[in-house]
């Protein structure tokens, strides 16, 4: 378990941090706001209240001695685009939700810390020769967050170490996540999207491939899945959005004899779909606010993740296995985040 910081910064908006005072023995507090760490089983549980001006970002910082050699590797906010690496020390670079620490030739011990799934903030850590930080993005989207009397349970610190790089990362990992799904198994098969790029197929095309997969894996007690990707819904070709009810008309008119034709094959049914993204304007859009001729879901709203619900359970009552969400990440803060970049919302 990681001991308490030896220094606390607040961020009331988007300018310049304020170093927060501590009085009591895990609590720091600056310009109204109050920052709490606590000793807990699972790690060190961090909480927040804020003053009149709201409260945008924490940064938390211990002390650490870091080799000039070390290697440092993060996570990625949403996926990695060919970009998780063990690399050099760069202070400035954003590790999200996790960071690992090991020597330059990867033999000695390596250090991890990180922050428990499922924090109240977008996390992420920056380490330089002195030490390492946390930065928490407290953030209501892009503008600071107005809790009021309400206690903002920001996250949950843990670290872990062992004598590998591999060691260390497994074990990091189980105090991150200490509830996963359970595995179902190795996740193989084919996704037309590489070659049809949501353009001219139909359900002859994909149950070729589903045949042609099958005989690829020769019997092999994993069965493959075939998954449709972009293309099969009105629009398709370009990542449109929903509803997603239906298929193409007049080439993917019955979407639930197509999965069980792919099952007939020996293989597995799988779909894609976008799914905060709508081409018509419901109450589970976000108003006035467009984005790739639709309208985003805004899934801080209960329609919305109602919305999803009963598109998900509509794919699996169809017979679909394995669903492919797509943009999320884009339809939530207006952008990709390649290159991990230190904040996903923009300010304002």
């Amino acid at each position: 378990m990681p001991h308490l910081p030896d220094s606390v910064h607040v961020m009331t908006d988007d300018t310049r941090p304020h170093t927060a005072a501590s009085t009591t023995e895990g609590v720091w507090s600056v310009r109204g706001t109050r920052i709490t760490a606590d000793r807990t089983p699972e790690g060190l549980r961090l909480r927040a209240r804020a003053g009149a001006e709201g409260l945008s970002r924490i940064v938390l910082r211990w002390r650490l001695d870091t080799p000039e050699d070390a290697r440092i590797l993060g996570d990625a906010w949403e996926r990695g685009y060919g970009d998780l690496q063990w690399r050099t020390l760069r202070p400035d670079r954003a590790l999200p939700w996790y960071a690992l620490i090991t020597g330059g030739a990867f033999g000695g011990p390596t250090t991890g810390w990180g922050v428990r799934t499922r924090p109240g903030a977008l996390c992420s850590w920056t380490v330089d020769e002195s030490g390492i930080a946390l930065w928490a993005d407290v953030r209501s989207g892009g503008l600071p967050v107005l809790p009021g009397e309400r206690e903002v349970d920001v996250a949950t610190v843990v670290t872990a170490a062992g004598p590998t790089p591999f060691a260390a990362h497994e074990a990091l990992c189980t105090a991150m996540s200490p509830d996963p799904l359970p595995a179902v198994g190795p996740v193989v098969g084919c996704n037309n999207w590489y070659y049809a790029y949501g353009r001219d197929f139909g359900p002859d095309a994909v149950l070729r491939d589903a045949r042609t997969v099958v005989e690829y894996a020769d019997g092999h007690p994993v069965r493959p899945y075939c998954v449709i990707d972009d293309g099969w819904t009105e629009g398709g070709g370009s990542a449109p959005g929903g509803p997603w009810d239906t298929g193409l008309p007049g080439v993917f008119d019955d979407m639930g004899d197509l999965a069980a034709r792919i099952a007939e094959t020996g293989a597995r049914p799988g779909l894609w779909f976008r799914p905060l993204l709508s081409r018509t304007e419901t109450a589970a859009v976000r108003p006035g606010l467009r984005r790739d001729s639709g309208f985003p879901l805004d899934p801080s709203l209960d329609v919305a993740l109602e919305t999803v619900a009963e598109d998900v359970t509509r794919f699996r009552r169809w017979g679909y296995g394995l669903i492919k969400h797509d943009f999320s990440t884009y339809d939530v803060f207006g952008r990709f985040a390649s290159h991990s970049p230190a904040e996903l919302a923009l300010p304002g």
